[in-house]
C-alpha cells in the first residue's frame, strides 16, 4: 500500500494546496489514513504543522502506551503498537494501522508540508 503526497491548485485560490490520495491498490484503509492526515480542520499551516509534530512526538514515544491524536474530524487513538482511526460522522470508516508504520508516513507527510509547494510535485511513500 502507499500514498501519494502531491499538490493542487484549485482554480479560485492563489496558493497550492498539499494532499494525498491513495495508488488504488490499497482500498478504504488508505482512504481512511489519507483522509487523517489532511484534516487539518481549517487551521493555519502554521498550526497544522504544531499538531502534527505532537502527533510524530507521541507516535515516537513508546513510553506512551495510550493516547489520543485525532484530527477534527477523524479520531486517532493509540493503544500500544497499534493506532485505531475512525471517523467521526461514519462509524464503519475505520481502521486499525501499526503505529510505526503510522508514525512513518506522518513524519513523511509533515516533511511534505513544510517543504516549499511546488506544482506537479509528488512523492510516493509506502505503508
Amino acid at each position: 500500500m502507499s500514498l501519494i503526497f502531491y499538490y493542487i491548485k484549485y482554480p479560485e485560490l492563489i496558493d497550492l494546496i498539499a494532499t494525498i490520495k491513495s495508488d488504488g491498490f490499497g482500498g478504504e484503509e488508505e482512504e481512511i489514513i489519507a483522509s487523517y492526515l489532511i484534516d487539518n480542520g481549517g487551521s493555519s499551516l502554521e498550526s497544522y504543522i504544531d499538531l502534527l509534530e505532537e502527533n510524530v512526538f507521541k507516535l515516537e514515544s513508546l513510553s506512551i502506551i495510550n493516547a489520543d491524536i485525532s484530527s477534527n474530524s477523524y479520531g486517532a487513538e493509540i493503544f500500544g503498537n497499534i493506532v485505531k482511526i475512525y471517523c467521526f460522522y461514519d462509524e464503519e470508516k475505520e481502521y486499525e494501522v501499526n503505529r510505526l508504520d503510522l508514525l512513518k508516513i506522518t513524519r513523511g507527510w509533515l516533511d511534505f508540508v513544510q517543504k516549499k509547494p511546488i506544482e506537479n510535485y509528488k512523492e510516493k511513500h509506502y505503508l
